[in-house]
C-alpha cells in the first residue's frame, strides 16, 4: 500500500522544506562539475536548503516573540514555541504553541503545529489544572467550562462559558495565523493535496500564490 509523503495535522496547507534537489545543467556548468552529475540527486544542496529554511523560520518566529527550541515531540522535531497567558471572564488561561517539523515519508519535510491550553483557575489540589489539545475542536467547549469548573465558580462558569470559548478560539486562530505567515515566508514551497487514492497514494500540487502574499494583499497600503 502506498503512503502519503506529508502529514500536517494542524496547518491549513503543506509548508514544505528540504525537498529533493537534483543537479541541473546550470549547476554543472557554474561549478565545473562532472557532466554526468546532471539530473543526479544533490544531497548537499538538499540538506543546505533544509537547514536554511528551518533557520529562517526560527528567526522569523523569534521576531514575533517565539522562543528557539530544539527537541522532539513524538517523531516530530520542535524548533520553536510561544507561551501566552490571560485572564478572561474570571478564568485564568495559559497557552503553549509549538512549531514542528515533520519529515516526509519519501522526501523533504513539512511544518506543523501543536499546542495545549491549561486552565490555571480550575481544578484543586487533587485534580490539578485541566489541559486540552489546542487544535482539537472537540477537546474543549462551553460544556468543558462548566463541567471542569474553569473559573472556580459554578455560576460564573455558566454565565461566561460562551464568551470564554469565543475568546480562546480567537487567540488560537491568531497564533496559527502568525506561525503560518512565517512558514509561508520561508518554506521551500507550499503544497495542497491534488489527489488521494484509496490505497493511500497521494499526489500534491504547488500553490502558486503563497499564503503570506494573500495576507499582504489584504493589508492597507501604507503609502496611501
Amino acid at each position: 500500500m502506498a503512503t502519503c509523503n506529508f502529514m500536517s495535522a494542524n496547518c491549513t496547507r503543506y509548508f514544505a522544506i528540504g525537498m529533493n534537489r537534483y543537479y541541473t545543467k546550470e549547476d554543472v556548468e557554474e561549478c565545473d562539475l562532472d557532466p554526468e552529475l546532471e539530473g543526479e540527486f544533490d544531497e548537499f544542496g538538499t540538506e543546505t536548503d533544509y537547514d536554511f529554511s528551518k533557520q529562517n523560520i526560527v528567526s522569523g518566529l523569534q521576531a514575533k516573540g517565539w522562543e528557539d527550541y530544539d527537541g522532539y515531540e513524538g517523531d516530530a522535531r520542535v524548533i520553536a514555541y510561544k507561551d501566552k497567558s490571560l485572564v478572561y471572564g474570571g478564568c485564568e488561561i495559559s497557552l503553549e504553541i509549538k512549531a514542528l517539523v515533520r519529515f516526509g515519508y519519501y522526501e523533504g519535510a513539512c511544518m506543523d503545529l501543536s499546542g495545549k491550553v491549561t486552565i490555571d483557575s480550575a481544578g484543586d489540589y487533587w485534580t490539578g489544572s485541566p489541559e486540552y489539545d489546542m487544535f482539537d475542536d472537540g477537546d474543549f467547549s462551553e460544556f468543558s467550562v462548566v463541567d471542569d469548573n474553569w473559573t472556580g465558580n459554578a455560576g460564573l462558569d455558566h454565565l461566561q462559558a460562551k464568551n470564554i470559548i469565543k475568546k480562546l478560539n480567537a487567540i488560537i486562530e491568531d497564533l496559527r495565523n502568525e506561525a503560518e505567515y512565517v512558514f509561508s515566508c520561508y518554506c521551500g514551497e507550499e503544497l495542497a493535496v491534488a489527489y488521494h487514492c484509496s490505497n493511500g497514494e497521494t499526489g500534491y500540487s504547488r500553490i502558486e500564490k503563497r499564503l503570506y502574499q494573500e495576507v499582504d494583499e489584504t493589508k492597507p497600503n501604507k503609502a496611501a
